[in-house]
């Protein structure tokens, strides 16, 4: 099992994939075996920017969607892993403001091997 988590958005979208891939080659090639984490999300991948001061003001998020085609069919073969993303609040107020004063979303996620 690998845990990733807070890692993702903070890399474009390309570095992204290229983390993934990465990860992906790292992981074992038996069925069950697993990467989970979280990252900022959002319902439709894009990009989100922050009014308050933050590391990466303006940060590419995944949607579940994104995230699935991202891991089922470019780092693993199609249909060699199931993945689970779900987008959701945080359970605290971690301090930031998206532009509008939104707070923002995490995507909480799981790829496993079948």
């Amino acid at each position: 099992m690998i845990h990733a988590s807070a890692l993702f958005h903070l890399f474009s979208e390309e570095k992204q994939r290229a983390l993934a891939l990465v990860l992906g080659s790292l992981l074992a090639p038996v069925s069950g075996a697993s990467i989970l984490g979280w990252s900022t999300g959002s319902t439709e991948a894009g990009f989100i920017e922050f009014e308050t001061s933050v590391s990466h003001p303006r940060q590419f998020c995944h949607s579940p969607s994104s995230w699935e085609a991202l891991w089922n069919g470019v780092v693993f073969p199609k249909g060699t892993v199931e993945v689970e993303a779900h987008v959701r609040d945080f359970d605290h107020d971690v301090g930031v403001r998206l532009k509008g004063g939104l707070p923002p979303r995490r995507l909480d996620w799981i790829v496993r091997r079948i």
